[in-house]
């Protein structure tokens, strides 16, 4: 049951890291984060998640090929991981975030 279990929490935890900490008026926008290669592997390249989002057509296998300078990793995945158990942020903080190469803006 445990080892069922593991790969829906690995999700639970990690679906909204992409998004935690980013502008809420770019809906587009979400973090590359750095991991291990057999990480990405693991979770289908998901850490590319800003790849992800401008080229949304193209398979996960391909994601690291499109993936350059300009969209290289924003954080370490563990550390964004991490960081969402400090809590929420507040909406008025959140209003206030800005990414200056956030696609859109």
């Amino acid at each position: 049951m445990v080892m069922a279990s593991a790969p829906a929490s690995v999700i639970a935890v990690t679906v909204a890291t992409p998004h935690h900490g980013t502008p809420l008026d770019k809906r587009e926008y979400a973090l590359n984060m750095h991991a291990p290669a057999w990480l990405r592997l693991y979770l289908l390249n998901f850490p590319l998640h800003r790849v992800h989002h401008a080229y949304p057509h193209l398979p996960w296998t391909a994601l690291p090929k499109v993936t350059n300078a300009a969209s290289g990793a924003d954080i370490n995945f563990f550390v964004a991981v991490l960081r969402q158990w400090r809590g929420p942020i507040a909406l008025d903080e959140a209003r206030k975030i800005v990414v200056a190469d956030a696609p859109g803006g």
